[in-house]
């Protein structure tokens, strides 16, 4: 554990971190712009995904991280190919950041003696960036991404998902990103103006979780959050997050009964109906009929296919001919089947086992507060995993955060006890 008294571990934010943020803000914001067959976010992305690919000295990485460079390139390796090359390509591209990510934070403060604080201080600003880039859109601002609007949904509004391309992604970096300030606020409580941005910041992200209208975030956000309350606390705040609980299940219950909006939401599934209502039993089964679409497409295709998989394209297309509608099956599980195989599905496998267990096992050497937001990222990344298409890539890059803050620690503790024995 890093015991330097000389840091500061309160948040502040420099000139330059907030000049980086402002131009990221302006870059993500014109992402939909086409330059000739390329948007921008498709340009800028590969352009950076392969600066930092090839800066990374692979042979001084994990090799858990190799795997990961292997499932993110076997999406360019499928029986159908190149039938649907670009998207293989693009899935490739959205693939490696995650293990570049967590390369790129080892290598770059694995010999830094205020790693962790440096890592923590990256997750909140990208936090921070992620709640506070959507306000601009509250007060009117046109997105350049499409509008999902909630006719559907009985409110004569749209889906709050600020500069974001759809709400499923939105909702999860909204949820990613205020259970990560939540968990934080040690960060913020040395002045009553800290303590102000983080209860705005708090306030404003549960805002902006509601108001993209997605169930996956509200179930997965409640969840963390109830967690948040409850670890690793003092009888003295247990029993207050007993009260808030309650509150919040007694609120959650109350806007149910009296929201007819939300009510149809949780019950009715995409769309709104004015004559009937889905059961619970009909909400939690909404989802299979796609899986089993997807598991049909698999027998028929054949061993080939399912060992490599039969591309992202053409997946889509066996969609389209057996729903009449060009979707996938939203399951990252059979995503990945359909897409790249069992071949990929184990090479994934593979890579998320072998870095939890690194951090699970290098958790006793870190901060509790680092420990905490660890083991949340990983409760957010199954929860989003096995309930849609897994979580957005950056939310992935604050999730490395922790895993390599939790990484570095242990393996400076273990050289120290080396050395000392």
């Amino acid at each position: 554990m890093n015991n330097n008294k000389n840091i500061d571990y309160h948040f502040k934010i420099s000139g330059k971190e907030l000049l980086f943020l402002l131009l990221l803000w302006v870059l993500v914001y014109f992402e939909p712009i086409n330059i000739g067959p390329l948007k921008i976010s498709q340009i800028w992305k590969t352009i950076a995904v392969i600066i930092f690919y090839f800066s990374l000295p692979i042979r001084r990485l994990p090799v858990f991280l190799w795997v990961g460079f292997l499932f993110a390139f076997k999406y360019l390796i499928y029986i159908y190919m190149p039938y649907g090359y670009l998207k293989a390509l693009q899935e490739t591209l959205e693939s490696l950041i995650f293990p570049i990510s967590l390369g790129y934070f080892y290598i770059k403060y694995k010999d830094k003696p205020n790693s962790s604080e440096n890592l923590m201080n990256i997750a909140i600003l990208l936090s921070l960036f992620v709640i506070y880039s959507t306000i601009p859109f509250v007060f009117g601002l046109k997105s350049l991404n499409p509008e999902l609007d909630l006719e559907s949904f009985g409110l004569d509004e749209t889906a709050i998902k600020g500069l974001f391309y759809h709400i499923a992604p939105a909702s999860k970096l909204f949820t990613v990103s205020t259970i990560v300030l939540i968990n934080s606020y040690k960060r913020f409580n040395n002045s009553f103006l800290n303590k102000m941005i983080w209860g705005a910041t708090v306030l404003l992200g549960t805002y902006f979780v509601y108001a993209s209208w997605a169930r996956t975030a509200w179930l997965i956000f409640i969840i963390s959050l109830i967690i948040s309350l409850f670890w690793d606390t003092s009888l003295k705040n247990k029993l207050a997050a007993v009260l808030a609980t309650m509150f919040l299940f007694m609120g959650i219950v109350w806007f149910y009964q009296t929201n007819q909006a939300f009510r149809w939401r949780i019950t009715g599934g995409a769309t709104y109906r004015t004559d009937t209502e889905l059961s619970v039993d009909e909400l939690s089964s909404a989802r299979l009929p796609f899986i089993i679409v997807a598991i049909d497409n698999l027998k028929e295709e054949g061993l080939a296919g399912q060992l490599f998989g039969y591309g992202t394209v053409h997946g889509t297309d066996l969609f389209k001919i057996k729903t009449d509608m060009a979707i996938g099956s939203h399951n990252r599980t059979f995503e990945i089947l359909e897409s790249s195989g069992l071949v990929a599905l184990l090479l994934y496998i593979i890579f998320i086992f072998q870095l939890f267990k690194n951090v699970i096992r290098n958790s006793n050497h870190t901060t509790l507060e680092i420990r905490r937001l660890a083991y949340i990222s990983i409760i957010m990344f199954f929860g989003f995993y096995f309930t849609s298409h897994g979580t957005p890539f950056w939310g992935e890059i604050v999730y490395a955060c922790f895993f390599m803050a939790i990484i570095i620690d242990g393996q400076r503790a273990k050289v120290k006890i080396k050395y000392n024995g």
